[in-house]
């Protein structure tokens, strides 16, 4: 059982909870999405997954900037989080993994400079993401007494220490 922290606020959020359900159904995980409004529910929704007793938490991406206040106390808790952002793995999440935001704003610059060229954007096709990076943060694994494994590491693009 993994818990998924969303905001209730962002109209993507039920998109990103159903695509997340349905990816973790396929490899027999269950998503327990528990959804808020502002940073102070924090608590209130650990305690609700304590409750549902989940063992890990996916942290949506719009709450990167307060992601230290619930990744605290989820460790607290013992429960490693995942966030999307290398901040998320930066302030104690066991990993970020995510798309190259830089790469992303290169594409989408490009994409920007044919329309402002003439071109129709109906006929620039639809791109997806091809550069990754995943951030491990060691130190929590040991925090959480978790050993990871070594293909996990040489993986990672960066290894907190």
């Amino acid at each position: 059982r993994v818990g998924f922290l969303a905001s209730s606020i962002d109209p993507n959020a039920e998109t990103f909870i159903r695509e997340t359900s349905t990816t973790a159904s396929h490899m027999g995980i269950s998503v327990v999405p528990v959804q808020f409004r502002r940073t102070d529910g924090f608590a209130a929704a650990l305690d609700q997954m304590t409750g549902e007793r989940v063992e890990a938490v996916i942290v949506q991406t719009l709450f990167v900037a307060s992601s230290r206040q619930f990744i605290e106390p989820a460790l607290g808790r013992r429960l490693p989080s995942i966030g999307e952002q290398p901040l998320f793995a930066e302030n104690g999440a066991l990993v970020a993994f995510g798309a190259d935001h830089a790469s992303l704003t290169e594409r989408v610059a490009t994409q920007i400079a044919r329309i402002l060229k003439g071109a129709n954007p109906g006929d620039i096709p639809v791109e997806t993401p091809t550069k990754f990076w995943l951030v491990v943060n060691q130190k929590t694994a040991r925090t959480l007494g978790l050993t990871l494994p070594p293909s996990l590491l040489i993986r990672a693009d960066e290894v907190i220490e």
